[in-house]
C-alpha cells in the first residue's frame, strides 16, 4: 500500500476529511471502521452522499479491518482509516494489527470528559486506553485539519497530568 493514514474522530466522514485530509493526501480509498455503521445500510448511504465519487469507500467491522489492508496493498491504494473511537483503535491493535501512528481529529466534549486540546475531550477510560497505545510505541498526534502543527499526545498528557 503506498500509503495509510489513521485517523479517529467521531464524526467519522465530514468536510475535515472530504475537503481536507483526502486531497492533501491523495486519498483514494476511504475506510470506516465502526462496527454499528458496518451493518447499518442507511448511515453507510448518508455518509456516502459526503465523499466525492471518485473515493472508494468501505464500512467495515473492526475484526475485518486485517483482511482489507491486504487487500489494498495488492492495489497499492492510498488509505483513510477512520474510527470512532479510541477504544475501536485499541481492539484492533491488540488483535495484533500493527499501527505506526494515530491522528486524533475530533472527540467531542460530553459529560465525565476531561479536555485534552480544544478538539479533543476524552474520558478516564479513553486516557488509560491511550496510555495503553502510547506503551505499544504507537505515535499519536492530534491534528483537526492538515494545515494545523500536529500535537503530541503524550507531551499533552504529561502536561495536563493525565499519568498519574
Amino acid at each position: 500500500m503506498s500509503f495509510v493514514f489513521f485517523r479517529v474522530d467521531d464524526r467519522l466522514i465530514h468536510g475535515q476529511v472530504t475537503e481536507g485530509w483526502v486531497k492533501v493526501l491523495d486519498i483514494d480509498t476511504i475506510v470506516v471502521a465502526n462496527n454499528r455503521i458496518a451493518e447499518d445500510e442507511s448511515q453507510k448511504i448518508i455518509f456516502e452522499f459526503a465523499v466525492p465519487p471518485q473515493i472508494k469507500t468501505f464500512f467495515l467491522k473492526i475484526n475485518s479491518i486485517p483482511s482489507i489492508v491486504s487487500l489494498l496493498e495488492k492495489e497499492n491504494k492510498r488509505v483513510i482509516f477512520l474510527f470512532s473511537s479510541i477504544n475501536d483503535v485499541y481492539d484492533l491493535v491488540d488483535g495484533g494489527f500493527l499501527i505506526k501512528e494515530i491522528n486524533l481529529g475530533g472527540l467531542r466534549s460530553v459529560e465525565k470528559r476531561k479536555k485534552l486540546s480544544p478538539t479533543v475531550f476524552l474520558n478516564d477510560n479513553e486516557i488509560e486506553v491511550l496510555k495503553k497505545l502510547l506503551v505499544k510505541g504507537i505515535a499519536v498526534n492530534i491534528q483537526a485539519v492538515p494545515g494545523e502543527k500536529p500535537k503530541n499526545v503524550k507531551v499533552l498528557l504529561d502536561r495536563k497530568n493525565f499519568f498519574h
